[in-house]
């Protein structure tokens, strides 16, 4: 056989059955669909924007997002940057609060096999690409969830990040309408989960979920159900509720007789928490609240197993408790490695092992020590130099953000301002810089608007004060400013060095720079 016939056998297309499954006696195939989701903060129906919200309204799923200190000093910064978030919706939409769900290259095939065949029906749905996107106005993250890709770690061109097969088998027993086997795979995922958006996707989830059917009026005195806002006439719930009685009557419950979760999932999850929320508990509240993690990984390990699971509930209990399990039990490590500057430190630990084990391995494989010498040298100092600029890079930010603070502190006119304007200065820069060379020339820009900037104000307020009280009051004004002016040049020296810093990495390890296009928000997010 040829190269290209080696090449056609081998891709298969994953929405057709395999050729031993029986002629199917219909097909549906969906193919190309994609999928935008937007879910906003508030809601659409319900009491007007100046009445009180009942508890069980959506203001539950605001959680503190839509009257934080941060939403109010940038409200209306997150409008409008798309045509579809200008659509005005119900009176009480918050615009400020949206996460953005969108499912890419949908494609599904339901084949239903002839009664002769002890196969009822297979349904195959593959899904090219998922992304969760964070618009919260309160966080400065881009993706919340993606599909996760290095050098390490690359994705197979034209591979689906979802692939679920149902196979549903005939049932003898008449309690059974069917009996299933599930498949389900995913490509490795990378989470940036502000604690703000993961607050608000729980609640909204959950509002979702158990939102009660009430009785409503129309306004021309028909009585209907109503369920998450949505009006159904008297006649219409009526035919609903007697369709679902009749399939519920006709069909029994489904059995899952067996269940694959393959391959191996790996995870990268950064979290960034923002203050303490004790509704959730105290611990809970305090973990949430201080946790900061990078790079923590974590793996959900494939399953297989044909147990008898009754209905979609039992089965998602049996997942996550196994890899509840197995995270506590083995992977408690990987979540640690990214608390605080752990990942740097292993990345050093990483490099030491390398520089020993890797001659002995060469030796062992071919018996050339100077090879394994070269490579594990190769490693330690590349994983030595990653590790130190992580490092330096982390206090750099940690002095930046000190200096920060007490700017603010002894300036404190035009506090809320001046957040603001670094607000959005670090979206406006918040592409990275490519090279070391681009982190200079963007490190002298940054001190050159900064030093331009600072003598503007310093000029503006002897100015002014000049001109109400004289000598005297220009004298007072360069005063005021003087404790502001001291602190202004580590502050720009610290935002300096990380530019630097952040090109010496990002030309060092190229998906770094990638990562954090993908994690921060820049001016065209």
């Amino acid at each position: 056989m040829t190269l290209l016939g080696i090449l056609q056998a081998s891709k298969v297309d994953l929405l057709f059955p395999p050729a031993s499954y029986p002629t199917p006696a219909t097909t549906y195939i969906l193919k190309e669909l994609n999928v935008a989701w937007c879910l906003f903060g508030g809601r659409d129906f319900g009491p007007k924007a100046e009445e009180k919200l009942s508890p069980h309204s959506s203001s539950d799923y605001d959680m503190v997002t839509a009257n934080s200190p941060q939403l109010r000093r940038r409200k209306g910064s997150a409008s409008g940057r798309d045509d579809r978030r200008k659509e005005k919706g119900g009176m009480c939409r918050d615009r400020n609060t949206l996460m953005e769900i969108e499912l890419s290259k949908i494609r599904v095939r339901y084949d239903a096999y002839p009664e002769t065949s002890d196969k009822s029906a297979r349904v195959a749905a593959l899904v090219g690409n998922v992304e969760v996107r964070d618009r919260l106005a309160s966080s400065q993250l881009n993706k919340f969830l993606y599909c996760y890709s290095s050098e390490s770690m690359p994705k197979q061109s034209h591979a689906s990040m979802v692939t679920v097969k149902l196979l549903c088998l005939r049932s003898d027993s008449p309690s059974v309408s069917s009996e299933c086997c599930l498949h389900v795979g995913l490509l490795p995922i990378k989470l940036n989960v502000d604690q703000d958006a993961l607050f608000f996707l729980k609640g909204f989830f959950e509002f979702v979920q158990s939102a009660p059917a009430a009785v409503a009026v129309s306004p021309s005195g028909e009585t209907g159900l109503v369920r998450s806002g949505v009006t159904v006439s008297r006649s219409q719930s009526s035919s609903v509720m007697a369709a679902s009685s009749q399939s519920a009557s006709a069909g029994g419950e489904i059995i899952f007789k067996s269940f694959t979760f393959y391959p191996d999932l790996p995870l990268r999850i950064d979290y960034h928490g923002k203050r303490i929320n004790i509704e959730q508990g105290f611990l809970s509240g305090l973990l949430t609240g201080f946790a900061q993690l990078s790079n923590s990984e974590v793996t959900l390990k494939q399953l297989s197993s044909k147990n008898r699971w009754k209905g979609f509930g039992e089965l998602v209990e049996y997942a996550m408790k196994e890899w509840v399990d197995d995270i506590t039990g083995t992977q408690l490590t990987g979540i640690l490695g990214g608390v605080g500057p752990m990942h740097s430190l292993k990345q050093l630990g990483q490099g030491v092992v390398d520089l020993l084990w890797m001659p002995i391995q060469q030796y062992r494989k071919d018996g050339r020590v100077v090879r394994g010498l070269q490579k594990g040298s190769s490693s330690f100092g590349a994983s030595t130099a990653m590790a130190a600029v992580e490092l330096t890079n982390r206090l750099v930010q940690t002095v930046q953000a000190a200096a920060e603070m007490t700017y603010d502190f002894v300036s404190p006119a035009h506090q809320s301002e001046r957040r603001q304007n670094r607000a959005e200065q670090k979206r406006r820069y918040g592409r990275q810089p490519v090279d070391m060379r681009e982190g200079v020339t963007r490190a002298y820009d940054v001190v050159a608007q900064g030093v331009s900037d600072t003598a503007t104000a310093i000029g503006r307020v002897a100015q002014h004060e000049h001109e109400q009280r004289g000598i005297t009051g220009a004298v007072t004004g360069l005063l005021k400013v003087a404790p502001g002016a001291a602190v202004q040049p580590i502050i720009l020296a610290t935002e300096a060095m990380s530019n630097v810093l952040g090109g010496v990495r990002n030309q060092f390890v190229p998906d770094a720079r990638r990562e954090q296009e993908d994690k921060y928000r820049s001016e065209q997010t």
